[in-house]
């Protein structure tokens, strides 16, 4: 993976900060990335000819998909407790900024797992398998961030 690529990655997942919305399309954040990553598969069945390998990718990409859901969800969840305890005038700022801080470590934990799922299919694929799957894990960690 170059330099580039790699900087591209950590940027993508870094904005996943990024409040959720729909995109311009009518098509959902979920939808898109499913759509990514369902191309992702595609080309790993079409590109990946060792049978005992192909599984294995296909096995890692559903877990990409897993991390991605598991991380919006987390996320979402965080926020709705910040915002929840931001609107109580009685809440402190102690226990906000221990909100603030369990959001935060688990965004980072959440990030370290998809950074995880990536290095293991780039692992798990030579380099021409590999760039013909890489577009389609950009789009779909694109389309998390939206």
């Amino acid at each position: 993976m170059t330099a580039p690529d790699r900087l591209l990655l950590w940027l993508a997942i870094g904005l996943v900060t990024i409040a959720s919305g729909c995109s311009g399309r009518g098509v959902t954040r979920e939808e898109a990335i499913a759509d990514a990553l369902d191309a992702m598969r595609a080309a790993a069945r079409q590109h990946i000819a060792d049978m005992q390998r192909q599984p294995v990718v296909l096995k890692a990409i559903d877990g990409l998909q897993a991390e991605l859901a598991s991380f919006d969800d987390a996320l979402r969840l965080g926020m709705e407790q910040v915002r929840a305890l931001n609107a109580n005038p009685d809440t402190s700022r102690a226990d906000l900024e221990v909100a603030l801080k369990s959001l935060d470590a688990g965004r980072k934990q959440a990030r370290q797992r998809i950074l995880q799922r990536h290095f293991e299919i780039i692992d798990m694929t030579s380099a021409d398998e590999w760039s013909t799957l890489a577009p389609h894990e950009k789009r779909a960690l694109l389309a998390a961030v939206k």
